[in-house]
Order: structure tokens, then C-alpha cells, then sequence
């Protein structure tokens, strides 16, 4: 089999992309890139995760980085505690989510371990090239969102002291993706040392779902004026009609009471003028 395995690159990308789909319904998705894996087709179909293999993490050190993303992809598949599991884009970004560390991976002498400091970010370029090589948009998947939840998956959850700052990680996220984000994270977890502390994932989840049930503002499209309310005040169609609007947004997320059109109307006022003034 393994002599046969660069046969592979005849398939047409297409193809390789629905089977992949078709693994990732499994329960247990991982079995299958176990095969890939030994027949050696995996480093034809997807050589930046071939190239985790045996890269060790400092803090599982009997657990390189392609185990590790083996038992995230099984837990995206299909724990008990992940709202999305199985979502096209959430396993894509299970399988992705680390891929970056193969780049990123020195020894910090101070600390005397190794690290993979950035290793979201350029994990989630590797995926964006990856899903577009692989044509996996014939398949359902929204490069944008995968490699989105890719990016900010590192987030601290003891971060989150204050409504606020829950308002501030919704707007960046998206409203409508920050739930999947919270189920990367929790399949993360799952495929660490302590497999079983998710309570501060599944904490913040709970404060995100209250605050976004209060409806606040999140974006520009939830503000109570638009866009043609600012250029009714003299504003030309342009870069500065977008950057009243993201003042405006920043000014709601630290207090939603000011989401009324008179407040609003008033606040864009003055920073017309302020524009008006360094022209």
C-alpha cells in the first residue's frame, strides 16, 4: 500500500475533499488519518500535518502535536459537551488548529522549554492555502470562519472579568461564530493534559449565551443609526463614514445604553466636528 500511496496525487481535489467530509461524520474521524498516516498517504493529501508528526509539546511530553490533534478532531466529532460537533467548519479547524507549530517551534533558553509562540496565526494562513488547495468550498466550508476560529482559539478564559470585555470577544468573533470558537476551544481541552477541566470554557459559555440573549450591540449593522445618518451630516460617501460607525460600535460595547438613536445622532455629531477640525 504504502508503495502505491503517491498515487494519490491523481485524484482530483474535488474528491479528495468530499471523502475527507465523509471522515469527518465518523464518531471517531481520527481512525481514519491513523490509515492515512501508515499507509503514507497523509503526506500527499495534507503534508503540513504530516509535518506535526513527532513533534513533541512541553507539556505532554509523551504526546507529539498529530495525537494531540487526533484526539481534538474526536472530541469536535463527537463530545457531549460541544454544541456543533460534527460541523463541517469546526473539524476542519480541529484538524488545522495547530498545524502552524511545525514553523513556529524554537527553544526559549530563559524559560528552558520549547514553544510555539504565533502558532495560531500562522496556523490559520497555512489553513486558508490548505482548504483553497483542496477546493473544500465544494464541500460546504467557509475558509473565512475556519480560519477565524483557528486564529483566536488561544484566547484565556480567565480573561473575562467583565460584561464588557464578554461584549468586546463576542464583537471580534462574531456573534453567530463565537459559540463553534468556544467548541474548538473545548475540543482543545479535550486533547490536553486535563481532558476534563473544560469548567472555565463551559463557565464562559454560559456568561456568553446570557449576554448575547441581552441582545446589546455587538457590530455596526446593530447600531441604531446607519451609515446614511452620517453622510446626512455632511459626511461624503467614504473611509470616514466607516470609522464614525466603528467609534460609535466601540463606544456601545462599553455601555449598550448608548444605542438609542438621539444618543448616537448627538455622539456622531461631535465627531464630525472633530473631523471637520484636522481637515
Amino acid at each position: 500500500m504504502k508503495e502505491s500511496a503517491s498515487l494519490i496525487k491523481t485524484v482530483s481535489k474535488e474528491r479528495i475533499a468530499e471523502e475527507l467530509r465523509k471522515l469527518f461524520t465518523a464518531k471517531r474521524p481520527s481512525l481514519g488519518f491513523e490509515i492515512m498516516k501508515e499507509t503514507g498517504t497523509l503526506k500527499y493529501v495534507l503534508p503540513e500535518l504530516n509535518a506535526v508528526i513527532g513533534i513533541v509539546q512541553e507539556k505532554q511530553e509523551n504526546d507529539d502535536v498529530f495525537r494531540h490533534t487526533m484526539k481534538v478532531v474526536d472530541a469536535a466529532a463527537s463530545d457531549p459537551a460541544i454544541q456543533h460537533k460534527g460541523d463541517i467548519n469546526l473539524m476542519w479547524a480541529a484538524l488545522l488548529h495547530d498545524i502552524g507549530k511545525a514553523n513556529t517551534m524554537r527553544f526559549d533558553a530563559g524559560e528552558n522549554r520549547i514553544v510555539f509562540f504565533g502558532h495560531q496565526i500562522v496556523s490559520a494562513r497555512m489553513a486558508a492555502k490548505i482548504l483553497t488547495r483542496l477546493k473544500c468550498t465544494t464541500t460546504g466550508v467557509d475558509i473565512a470562519l475556519v480560519s477565524k476560529l483557528i486564529e483566536n482559539h488561544m484566547f484565556e478564559t480567565k480573561s473575562f472579568f467583565s460584561d464588557k470585555a464578554i461584549r468586546r470577544f463576542i464583537s471580534k468573533v462574531g456573534k453567530g461564530d463565537v459559540l463553534k470558537l468556544i467548541d474548538l476551544r473545548i475540543a482543545d481541552n479535550r486533547g490536553g493534559k486535563n481532558p476534563d477541566k473544560i469548567g472555565g470554557v463551559l463557565k464562559l459559555k454560559k456568561r456568553i449565551i446570557e449576554e448575547i440573549n441581552k441582545k446589546p450591540p455587538f457590530g455596526v449593522n446593530d447600531l441604531a443609526i446607519d451609515g446614511h445618518d452620517i453622510m446626512a451630516m455632511g459626511v461624503p460617501e467614504g473611509p470616514n463614514v466607516g470609522k464614525i460607525l466603528k467609534q460609535l460600535v466601540e463606544m456601545v460595547l462599553d455601555d449598550p445604553l448608548l444605542n438609542t438613536r438621539e444618543q448616537l445622532i448627538a455622539i456622531a455629531e461631535k465627531l464630525v466636528d472633530n473631523i471637520r477640525g484636522s481637515s
